[in-house]
Protein backbone atom coordinates (compact mmCIF):
# COMPACT_ATOMS: atom_id res chain seq x y z
CA UNK A 1 0.00 0.00 0.00
CA UNK A 2 1.16 3.48 -0.77
CA UNK A 3 2.44 5.07 2.45
CA UNK A 4 0.32 8.18 1.87
CA UNK A 5 -2.80 6.04 2.00
CA UNK A 6 -1.57 4.46 5.25
CA UNK A 7 -1.03 7.87 6.81
CA UNK A 8 -4.38 9.23 5.63
CA UNK A 9 -6.18 6.18 7.02
CA UNK A 10 -4.30 6.45 10.33
CA UNK A 11 -5.21 10.13 10.61
CA UNK A 12 -8.89 9.38 9.93
CA UNK A 13 -8.97 6.66 12.56
CA UNK A 14 -7.06 8.79 15.07
CA UNK A 15 -9.42 11.72 14.51
CA UNK A 16 -12.34 9.48 15.41
CA UNK A 17 -10.72 7.83 18.42
CA UNK A 18 -9.31 10.98 19.98
CA UNK A 19 -11.89 13.44 18.58
CA UNK A 20 -9.05 15.56 17.22
CA UNK A 21 -10.15 17.79 14.34
CA UNK A 22 -6.56 18.58 13.32
CA UNK A 23 -6.06 14.93 12.37
CA UNK A 24 -9.20 15.04 10.23
CA UNK A 25 -8.03 18.25 8.55
CA UNK A 26 -4.66 16.71 7.71
CA UNK A 27 -6.37 13.57 6.40
CA UNK A 28 -8.64 15.65 4.15
CA UNK A 29 -5.65 17.54 2.76
CA UNK A 30 -3.81 14.28 2.06
CA UNK A 31 -6.86 12.79 0.34
CA UNK A 32 -7.27 15.90 -1.82
CA UNK A 33 -3.61 15.64 -2.87
CA UNK A 34 -3.82 11.91 -3.43
CA UNK A 35 -6.90 12.42 -5.56
CA UNK A 36 -5.54 15.36 -7.55
CA UNK A 37 -1.97 14.15 -8.04
CA UNK A 38 -2.12 10.40 -7.67
CA UNK A 39 -5.07 9.20 -9.72
CA UNK A 40 -5.88 9.01 -13.40
CA UNK A 41 -9.26 8.59 -15.08
CA UNK A 42 -8.54 6.37 -18.09
CA UNK A 43 -11.06 4.71 -20.39
CA UNK A 44 -13.81 4.96 -17.79
CA UNK A 45 -11.75 3.54 -14.91
CA UNK A 46 -9.87 5.24 -12.12
CA UNK A 47 -6.27 4.20 -11.47
CA UNK A 48 -3.81 4.96 -8.72
CA UNK A 49 -0.49 6.15 -10.10
CA UNK A 50 2.83 5.32 -8.44
CA UNK A 51 4.06 8.85 -8.98
CA UNK A 52 3.60 11.49 -11.63
CA UNK A 53 7.31 11.29 -12.44
CA UNK A 54 6.74 7.74 -13.72
CA UNK A 55 4.50 8.93 -16.56
CA UNK A 56 6.10 9.55 -19.92
CA UNK A 57 3.88 10.50 -22.80
CA UNK A 58 0.91 8.16 -22.86
CA UNK A 59 2.54 5.50 -20.66
CA UNK A 60 2.52 5.48 -16.85
CA UNK A 61 4.37 2.89 -14.80
CA UNK A 62 2.23 1.72 -11.91
CA UNK A 63 3.03 -0.47 -8.95
CA UNK A 64 0.20 -2.92 -8.22
CA UNK A 65 1.30 -3.23 -4.60
CA UNK A 66 0.12 0.35 -4.05
CA UNK A 67 -3.41 -0.88 -4.68
CA UNK A 68 -5.13 -1.47 -1.37
CA UNK A 69 -8.82 -0.90 -2.01
CA UNK A 70 -9.99 -1.50 1.55
CA UNK A 71 -9.44 2.08 2.80
CA UNK A 72 -11.09 3.66 -0.25
CA UNK A 73 -14.55 2.92 1.12
CA UNK A 74 -13.52 4.54 4.40
CA UNK A 75 -12.17 7.52 2.45
CA UNK A 76 -15.49 7.81 0.58
CA UNK A 77 -17.46 7.99 3.83
CA UNK A 78 -14.96 10.39 5.34
CA UNK A 79 -14.71 12.96 2.55
CA UNK A 80 -17.98 12.31 0.73
CA UNK A 81 -16.31 11.72 -2.65
CA UNK A 82 -18.27 8.89 -4.31
CA UNK A 83 -15.52 8.34 -6.90
CA UNK A 84 -13.51 6.41 -4.32
CA UNK A 85 -15.77 3.45 -5.17
CA UNK A 86 -14.67 3.80 -8.81
CA UNK A 87 -11.10 3.59 -7.58
CA UNK A 88 -12.02 0.38 -5.74
CA UNK A 89 -13.27 -1.07 -9.03
CA UNK A 90 -10.20 0.15 -10.94
CA UNK A 91 -7.92 -1.32 -8.29
CA UNK A 92 -9.47 -4.76 -8.52
CA UNK A 93 -9.28 -4.54 -12.30
CA UNK A 94 -5.52 -3.84 -12.07
CA UNK A 95 -4.92 -6.63 -9.56
CA UNK A 96 -6.88 -9.12 -11.64
CA UNK A 97 -5.15 -8.10 -14.87
CA UNK A 98 -1.60 -8.16 -13.53
CA UNK A 99 -2.07 -11.49 -11.78
CA UNK A 100 -2.61 -13.06 -15.20
CA UNK A 101 0.85 -12.01 -16.41
CA UNK A 102 2.65 -14.82 -14.56
CA UNK A 103 1.97 -18.55 -14.52
CA UNK A 104 1.87 -18.43 -10.73
CA UNK A 105 -1.13 -16.06 -10.73
CA UNK A 106 0.78 -13.68 -8.48
CA UNK A 107 0.76 -9.96 -9.29
CA UNK A 108 3.52 -8.31 -11.26
CA UNK A 109 5.97 -5.90 -9.66
CA UNK A 110 5.52 -3.03 -12.11
CA UNK A 111 3.20 -2.59 -15.06
CA UNK A 112 2.50 0.02 -17.68
CA UNK A 113 -0.81 1.77 -18.09
CA UNK A 114 -1.52 3.31 -21.47
CA UNK A 115 -3.52 6.41 -20.54
CA UNK A 116 -4.98 6.68 -24.05
CA UNK A 117 -6.70 3.29 -24.13
CA UNK A 118 -6.41 1.83 -20.61
CA UNK A 119 -4.34 -1.16 -21.69
CA UNK A 120 -2.21 -2.64 -18.91
CA UNK A 121 0.96 -4.48 -19.91
CA UNK A 122 4.09 -5.71 -18.12
CA UNK A 123 6.71 -2.98 -17.76
CA UNK A 124 9.42 -5.50 -18.66
CA UNK A 125 9.92 -9.24 -18.61
CA UNK A 126 11.60 -9.00 -15.20
CA UNK A 127 8.84 -6.79 -13.80
CA UNK A 128 6.07 -9.11 -15.00
CA UNK A 129 6.77 -11.60 -12.21
CA UNK A 130 6.04 -11.37 -8.51
CA UNK A 131 8.93 -10.36 -6.28
CA UNK A 132 9.87 -7.82 -3.63
CA UNK A 133 8.11 -4.81 -5.20
CA UNK A 134 4.76 -6.63 -5.35
CA UNK A 135 5.14 -7.94 -1.82
CA UNK A 136 2.74 -5.40 -0.30
CA UNK A 137 -0.27 -6.59 -2.32
CA UNK A 138 -1.22 -9.06 0.36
Amino acid sequence: MDPHQDVALALILASKVWHETRYAEHARAMLRDLWALGTADVAGRLYLLAADSLCTGSICRINPSYYAPYPYRIFAKFDGNPDWTRLVDGSYHVLSTVSAFAKTGLPADWVQLNIRNGQITPASEKDSSFSYDAFRVF
